[in-house]
């Protein structure tokens, strides 16, 4: 998808799925309810909010090409790696300055919001997505 003539960019989509994932802590599966993001203007990220009290969510947002990738074979490195696990989950593995989680999300939900996102915003057509104006002026003064 390409910018149209007058320079703008197509209009903004999203979707959104919400799920209980788990975090793993050694034999322990902690319930997180988790909104699962897509959104047209960052179209490389998949967000995963994890509403872990009222009012305090932690946002985390995944690449979304490695996060498909990890849906049927290991990805990732440094802070965020994704993995299939047996059971039909999807393990995120997420290290932040030595404070890390180990998230199990379905994977049934998480593939379906993947599949959604590519209708929004097919393979290769992120680009035409992006908003430079703003980096692009910051560049220029």
């Amino acid at each position: 998808m390409a910018t149209f003539s007058d320079g703008s960019l197509p209009d903004q989509r999203s979707t959104t799925r919400r799920v209980i994932a788990h975090q793993v802590r050694e034999d322990t599966r902690i319930p997180v309810t988790t909104t699962l993001r897509y959104d047209s203007r960052d179209p490389y990220a998949v967000g995963f909010v994890f509403h872990v009290a009222p009012g305090a969510d932690v946002v985390w947002y995944v690449d979304r090409g490695m996060l498909h990738a990890g849906v049927d074979a290991p990805a990732g490195t440094g802070d965020v790696r994704v993995s299939p696990s047996p059971g039909g989950e999807v393990l995120l593995d997420l290290d932040r300055d030595g404070h890390r989680a180990l998230i199990a999300v379905d994977r049934g939900p998480l593939v379906k919001l993947l599949r959604k996102s590519y209708a929004l915003v097919p393979l290769g057509g992120e680009s035409a997505h992006l908003d430079w104006t703003a980096v692009t002026d910051a560049l220029a003064s």
